[in-house]
């Protein structure tokens, strides 16, 4: 690794490694105005087209061997994205979503080939680990840099800070597997893990918000407690940060201190798909019959496309 990897770089990245989407934004160290960007995702949006999302929907497609031989998708075995999610009501079987909520769970090895889970379809050597799945949607992330922006070998992603975040409430393993999956997937040396609630935290003091009693963030007084309520995809958690030291003059930054964490609660976007599901399976006149895997996998991504169209400010798009 070069010296210019690390506080040398040219770009400092972050990316929301999400349980439903992954987005990557970037600062330019050399650009003439301070300004947050955000990368445009290269991804498969039909068998034979490419395009640029703002955001990698975090689903993974495992094409057939058929598809494969006759070309889609240049080839590739696993396609994650936006054609992934679209197809997630029709082909379930084959679809892989929510794999970050596997990372956190400690009867389940990140190592394991157990997803897509339940699935019929694909057995065996032919699944994969969470880990894996993490692999591919970094991979994705680093190539699309790369593609875009890294021209030059200096602005390579490689040869970047870069900050991933990850749920407060996460275990040492699991942030380990984290950094693995990067590791695999070519990042460089220099890349650390922030935890989402503080992420979220910088965010509000950076653009400076206005307290209930009238003050801005950046005075935040000696003593003053914040709880960060960080509610996701996959999980919840609960931050507790306290103001050890304040912040009286303008330019000065508030020391905080994170006194409390949320155990692991596997509550979050998911929970509301499984519920319509299961509201749908009454409805639909299923009660007392055993649905198969695959039927219930399209019922859950059903209901999620209920629940984004309904939290949609515009209802008549197309979440699929």
């Amino acid at each position: 690794m070069s010296e210019a990897t690390g506080t040398n770089s040219r770009y400092i990245i972050g990316i929301d490694l999400g349980t439903t989407n992954c987005v990557v934004s970037y600062i330019d160290s050399l650009a003439s105005q301070f300004s947050i960007c955000q990368l445009n995702i290269k991804q498969w949006i039909t068998e034979e087209a490419v395009g640029k999302r703002e955001s990698l929907p975090s689903f993974l497609y495992l094409a057939t061997k058929s598809e494969i031989k006759r070309g889609a998708f240049s080839g590739q075995n696993f396609v994650p994205g936006h054609f992934a999610k679209s197809v997630a009501t029709s082909r379930p079987m084959r679809v892989i979503h929510s794999a970050k909520s596997w990372l956190g769970l400690s009867f389940v090895s990140a190592d394991d080939p157990i997803l897509p889970w339940g699935s019929e379809e694909i057995i065996g050597h032919e699944r994969l680990s969470p880990k894996e799945v993490a692999k591919v949607f970094l991979s994705t992330i680093k190539d699309s840099w790369n593609l875009e922006l890294g021209i030059n070998q200096t602005d390579r992603f490689q040869e970047q800070q870069v900050v991933i975040t990850v749920p407060a409430s996460f275990s040492e393993m699991a942030t380990s597997i984290t950094l693995q999956a990067a590791k695999e997937a070519g990042f460089g040396e220099a890349v650390r893990l922030v935890e989402e609630p503080l992420a979220a935290f910088y965010c509000w003091h950076e653009q400076g918000r206005v307290l209930e009693n009238g003050s801005k963030v950046g005075s935040l007084k000696k003593d003053s407690r914040i709880v960060i309520c960080d509610i996701g995809g996959g999980t919840t958690d609960f931050t507790l940060l306290k103001v050890k030291k304040s912040s009286e003059l303008k330019d000065e930054e508030p020391e905080i201190e994170r006194t409390k964490v949320s155990e692991h609660l596997l509550l979050g976007g998911d929970n509301i798909d499984l519920t319509l599901a299961y509201r749908m399976e009454s409805l639909l006149g299923f009660h007392g019959h055993s649905l198969d895997n695959a039927q219930w996998a399209q019922l859950i991504a059903q209901g999620r496309i209920l629940k984004e169209k309904a939290l949609s400010s515009d209802p008549s798009a197309d979440h699929e």
